[in-house]
């Protein structure tokens, strides 16, 4: 018998972009809540994901994370856009080298923890990739309301989820290209600040990229609806954005293909 024979598919190596896996098991992104109301990830990120990638040449996907503020909508979930947070992801190790102090910091402390967990991941030599995220119109009203500052709560259309006090308002042209480009910058700020290994685009269960691509939640006129070349366009964007930001090699996209959650018959 080969080897070829002997070892099932799912354990063979294989290239992923840049990425060199020694199998084909990949940890899915999970939300988990655990983070502080800063959106910063807190000190259990690194045990979490470091021990999920003890078998070297493994692939993690990060928990969604908030692209900007208006993408959000969810207490404790990790963003990756204050500065605040890039400068201390960029300037991790100075820091600490420097000025050991800062630890009694708390905005600090916890600001460079996701480079901890990137450092964390590379250590046992697997890789871990970001995934970007913005909520749409399944964020938490309230909690959109209440952040300081305020944002909007808005959608591809108008047309209202389940659960949720009222609908959505569509999203303006310009407020599209704001999303498209927070979008990229998160991106670059994941990959060349933060050591992320790559990005996902969260297009899928129904978050913001899913609601132009339904056509139970899209009922736009414009170029960013009607058919599936209008649905699609703002999917296409953003992945032209994020390509452009960190390379073509290290853009992946989560997609619902039939899913109806939290959108509603497709």
């Amino acid at each position: 018998m080969t080897s070829s024979q002997q070892t099932p598919a799912l354990f063979k190596p294989i290239k992923v972009g840049r990425l060199a896996l020694q199998h084909r098991v990949v940890l899915a992104p999970l939300t988990r809540f655990r983070v502080h109301a800063s959106h910063v990830p807190g000190p259990q990120q690194a045990s979490y994901y470091s021990q999920r990638g003890s078998e070297p040449g493994t692939l993690l996907i990060a928990e969604a994370t908030l692209n900007s503020h208006d993408a959000g909508g969810y207490s404790h979930v990790p963003g990756i856009y204050t500065d605040e947070q890039i400068k201390s992801w960029k300037n991790v190790r100075a820091l600490f080298f420097y000025s050991p102090s800062i630890v009694q910091d708390p905005v600090l402390r916890v600001a460079c923890e996701w480079h901890q967990v990137t450092d964390a991941v590379h250590a046992k030599g697997s890789y871990i990739f970001l995934q970007l995220w913005s909520l749409g119109r399944v964020a938490d009203v309230d909690f959109l309301e209440n952040q300081d500052p305020p944002s909007p709560y808005v959608s591809a259309s108008s047309v209202t989820l389940t659960d949720r006090p009222r609908p959505p308002r569509p999203l303006t042209e310009a407020e599209i290209q704001d999303y498209i480009a927070a979008y990229a910058t998160a991106a670059s700020n994941g990959i060349h600040s933060a050591g992320f290994d790559g990005v996902e685009i969260h297009g899928a269960n129904g978050y913001l990229p899913d609601q132009f691509l339904q056509t139970a939640s899209n009922t736009r006129t414009d170029k960013w609806g009607g058919d599936e070349k209008g649905r699609t366009q703002l999917t296409r964007e953003i992945i032209d954005a994020v390509v452009d930001a960190v390379g073509d090699d290290r853009v992946g996209l989560r997609i619902s293909s039939w899913s109806t959650y939290q959108v509603g018959p497709v």
